[in-house]
Order: C-alpha cells, then sequence, then structure tokens
C-alpha cells in the first residue's frame, strides 16, 4: 500500500512539474504582405495546443528540408505563389516523407507554372486538393462536412467570394471533410496533408475561417509519427522501477507504446501508460530492476509510426546493494555468462526496436 501512495505522489508531482507543451508550426509564406499571414498566425497561436508559429518566406527563396524539419507543422500560405520552380514541393515531399504534416490553402495549391507548389509535391500526389487557377465567381458558403471531424469542429459559419474560392479536384487516395455550397472541394485530407479551399484574402478572420486553419494543423500534427522531445528524469539507478514523464507526441489514447531500448538488446516496456489531454505528454513506468547500466534509446511508437531519442535516458548501477556478484549463484544479477529468464536481452517479445539515431527528436 505505501509503495502505490509513494508512486500516486509522484505521479502528482510529475504533472505540477510540467507545464503545457505545444508543437511548432512554420508559416511558409509565398510571396506578397503579410497581412494575412499575421491574421493566420493570430488564429494559430489561439490553439492552445500549437505552441509557436513563425512565417518564414519562401517567395523566391525555396526553404530547405532541414530549416522544414525544425517544425512539427508546415502552413503554406499561398499570397502570390512560391515562383513555381519546383525546388519547394520537392523539400516539401521530402519533409513529409521524414514524418512532418502540412497544411496548404488555396494559393499553395493552385497548379501554374509561375505561382503554385509544384515539384514532387504535385507530380507524386501529396496535395490532397490541387487547383486551377480559374477563380470561382460570386459568394460561396459552407455546403456540407463530416461533423465528428476534428478538422470541422467548431467550425458552423463560413463563406468566400470572388477571388477566395478555386475550381478545385481532388486526389483519388483523398479523404473528403467538407464542400462548398454548388460542391466545390473544400477540405481534403491524405494523411498528414490537409488542403484548404480558401484564399489568402483575410478569410482567417471572417466567420469561422481561423478556427479551420488551427484545426486543419492540429489534425495534421496528429497523423505523424511521435516524437520523444523530453523525458524526465532522465537517468535513475538500476534497483527499482521509475516514473517519467515523456514530451513530444503525438501520443494516442489506447494507442501508444513506449519503451527503453538499451546494451544487449534489451528492451524494457513502459507500463501503466497515462496519456494527458492534448496529446504531447505521457506518463509511464519502467521496471529498472536489474537492467544494465549504460545509455538508452527513448522509443514511442503510434499508430502512425515510432521515433524517440538515442540515449536520451541513462541507467545507473543502483545504491544498497551488497550484491557483489562473487561467488554468489542468484538468479537475479544480469551478469555475462548467466542462462536466467529474466535478463533484459531476452529474445522474447519487445518492440523489436534497435539502438537508433533517431536525430535530433
Amino acid at each position: 500500500m505505501r509503495s502505490v501512495q509513494i508512486g500516486i505522489v509522484l505521479t502528482i508531482l510529475l504533472v505540477l512539474a510540467h507545464a503545457a507543451w505545444g508543437f511548432d508550426v512554420m508559416i511558409l509564406l509565398g510571396g506578397g504582405s503579410n497581412s494575412s499571414s499575421d491574421a493566420l498566425k493570430s488564429a494559430l497561436l489561439a490553439e492552445p495546443m500549437i505552441e509557436s508559429a513563425t512565417v518564414v518566406q519562401a517567395y523566391g527563396q525555396p526553404q530547405s528540408v532541414e530549416v522544414l524539419a525544425g517544425y512539427d507543422v508546415v502552413f503554406a500560405n499561398g499570397i502570390d505563389g512560391f515562383m513555381g520552380t519546383g525546388e519547394q514541393g520537392d523539400h516539401l515531399a521530402d519533409y513529409i516523407d521524414l514524418g512532418g504534416a502540412l497544411v496548404a490553402d488555396a494559393n499553395a495549391c493552385i497548379i501554374t507554372v509561375d505561382t503554385g507548389l509544384g515539384g514532387r509535391l504535385v507530380s507524386d500526389d501529396y496535395l490532397p486538393v490541387q487547383c486551377a487557377s480559374e477563380t470561382y465567381g460570386g459568394e460561396m458558403y459552407l455546403g456540407g462536412c463530416e461533423d465528428e471531424h476534428l478538422i470541422m469542429s467548431g467550425v458552423d459559419t463560413l463563406h468566400g467570394k470572388f477571388g477566395g474560392v478555386h475550381y478545385c479536384g481532388h486526389s483519388d487516395e483523398s479523404q473528403w471533410v467538407a464542400y462548398w455550397t454548388g460542391s466545390e472541394d473544400l477540405v481534403y485530407t491524405w494523411g498528414p496533408v490537409v488542403g484548404i479551399n480558401l484564399d489568402y484574402d483575410n478569410y482567417y478572420v471572417v466567420d469561422d475561417a481561423g478556427q479551420l486553419a488551427s484545426n486543419a494543423a492540429v489534425y495534421a500534427w496528429t497523423q505523424t509519427p511521435p516524437k520523444a522531445k523530453l523525458i524526465d528524469p532522465d537517468s535513475a539507478p538500476n534497483n527499482g522501477p521509475i516514473g517519467v514523464w515523456i514530451t513530444g507526441g503525438p501520443f494516442w489514447e489506447g494507442g501508444t507504446e513506449a519503451w527503453l531500448v538499451g546494451p544487449a538488446k534489451a528492451e524494457i516496456p513502459g507500463q501503466n501508460l497515462q496519456v494527458q489531454p492534448g496529446w504531447h505528454d505521457l506518463l509511464c513506468d519502467f521496471d529498472l530492476t536489474g537492467a544494465e547500466p549504460g545509455l538508452y534509446d527513448v522509443v514511442v511508437v503510434n499508430p502512425i509510426g515510432l521515433g524517440g531519442m538515442a540515449g536520451g535516458f541513462t541507467v545507473t548501477e543502483g545504491t544498497g546493494d551488497d550484491d557483489d556478484d562473487t561467488g554468489d549463484d542468484d538468479s537475479g544479477d544480469d551478469d555475462a555468462g548467466d542462462d536466467d529468464d529474466d535478463d533484459d536481452d531476452d529474445d522474447g517479445g519487445g518492440c523489436g526496436c534497435s539502438m537508433t539515431d533517431f536525430g535530433s527528436d
């Protein structure tokens, strides 16, 4: 009973010690003034799950994969276009392949030589919505939507006018989310990519367009493999279980695993997993009893994939152990050459992970 009470107290302390954590969005600006991107930035920052929104100019200066990879979500905001070289589209396709998420509005989806995103992003069908350059005349309103979809949560009133809606089509593999009156495509998704048929002329401050934009960013992020950006504590002795707080995400309720993967392919599973509200934080316990001291990868898994921190956790030799491991035959140690079934390098079960370079994550 005392150990249970101690565990509860430690859990409470971990929760109190960590402030809310969000994910980072790049607003990839395709030229023109920053007035629309400023409105979009305000809308994104109103979402508690979004930690930061940074406007980055891409008109005539495509951003590299290395720069894009510093953000969890890229929101391609078209304005006057991306110069149409295809280079930025190639970089965005590579970024998605590496586990990034993309939201693209109408101008970013326009397929023209001079203004739209091109390259592999278009040729390999990453974009779920593709627009012609012609503009739909008159005004249109939200026609129909998948009410339960996260992207449409709180989006009840939406309209676009001349200059704000385009003739759009969608790729065969994409998922319909919403359409305008007149059955013009409005929102389609494909994995971690969301296409929105909404132009840039300050519509992110009209009706529920800002809510739509922030919802799209959140949804795209939830469709990416998880990251582990922080583990606290990041070291513990091998004489018992330890409760940890892992920050990163996205972590799915009922669909997340955590592992420590270390020397001799030792795999220690996380137990008593608790996903905190907001998809960013995970509480769990690791039983380090008898684990080999050394560096361990922190591996997190969700239904999309896996990620983690290489060498992010250290197991140390526990204190207070009077067992000098000489001349004894106890079956609980992990000395080389023994054949006890409790070693952490047993081959049965596990996550199938190995010591992996997870890069900067």
